[in-house]
């Protein structure tokens, strides 16, 4: 072979593999193996969102309407945390109970708050942290450190002490579970109550 073919030759194969990199390099890291995340740390976030709006719809009936000041959200796992965060559940037409109390109509507004929240949004389950408050457009008001919120059956339930006030009573228990529609509390303990004005 002369210089001048094998100049030749190798300005072609320099060529051809200047042209082929980047799509080695593609394909390497499509098959590459993901890195491991270092145990002594905590997992990262997917996205991270600040001052959050939430307006959640069943076709085109409004749900759930809430504000989170910071949210974290893992999209393969559909995990979520969220700080500082205020739900209101708008009441929901005449097929639900109004009130423990017995009178008719459709089911009122709730509204929760909670320094934190944590859990799942395909499976509509998330619990409460810091002091859970929940308030109802019939004055009743719930207070307990910690509560388990179901979406899928409109509840809250919790294991820690629960004080509930409303008008013209105070009821004390450990334990409870609260039917959001119809606002009816069922207490694991005993319950302690006071009748009349807060003193």
């Amino acid at each position: 072979m002369t210089a001048l073919a094998f100049t030749r030759r190798s300005r072609y194969l320099l060529a051809l593999m200047r042209s082929l990199l980047p799509a080695a390099a593609v394909l390497a890291l499509s098959c590459a193996p993901a890195l491991d995340v270092a145990d002594d740390g905590p997992t990262v976030p997917q996205v991270t969102l600040t001052g959050v709006r939430l307006r959640h719809y069943r076709g085109a009936e409004l749900v759930a309407d809430g504000t989170a000041k910071t949210l974290t959200y893992q999209r393969s796992t559909s995990e979520f945390v969220a700080s500082a965060v205020a739900m209101r559940l708008p009441g929901r037409g005449a097929d639900l109970v109004a009130s423990p109390a017995g009178a008719g109509g459709p089911a009122r507004q709730v509204d929760l708050t909670a320094p934190t929240a944590r859990g799942t949004l395909s499976s509509r389950q998330a619990d409460g942290e810091g002091g859970v408050v929940v308030r109802t457009e019939s004055g009743l008001t719930g207070k307990t450190p910690r509560a388990h919120f179901d979406g899928a059956a409109s509840s809250a339930s919790g294991t820690d002490e629960v004080a509930v006030e409303g008008s013209g009573y105070q009821l004390s228990s450990r334990g409870f579970h609260l039917d959001l529609p119809t606002e009816r509390f069922t207490f694991d303990a005993e319950v302690q109550s006071r009748f009349g004005a807060r003193p």
